[in-house]
């Protein structure tokens, strides 16, 4: 029953951070989108947003992931699916 609905937000801790432009503008990225694809494979998508404290949309950004990244979502989507393992039913 898999589809486009399983997704984990993982938040970038600040020591991951980096700074992206887009559309003129540098963003600090903040949190990672991660999709299962039915094959099985990953797809994210990071999130940013200003750094100089403007309000602006949270902006998606093209994610290159390097081995740090690639580290934090491995544990972030582990810690996802043993959540979703130990849920304790309906409330």
């Amino acid at each position: 029953m898999a589809g486009p609905a399983q997704a984990v937000n993982i938040r970038v801790p600040e020591e991951l951070r980096w700074q992206q432009e887009h559309d003129g503008e540098t963003f600090t990225v903040t949190s990672i989108t991660v999709r299962l694809l039915d094959d099985g494979h990953l797809a994210a998508k990071a999130y940013g947003r200003l750094p100089d404290g403007r309000t602006a949309a949270y902006v998606g950004l093209p994610l290159e992931p390097t081995p740090e990244i690639e580290a934090l979502v491995d544990r972030g989507v582990r810690e996802a699916a043993q959540r979703w393992l130990d849920h304790r039913g309906f409330r």
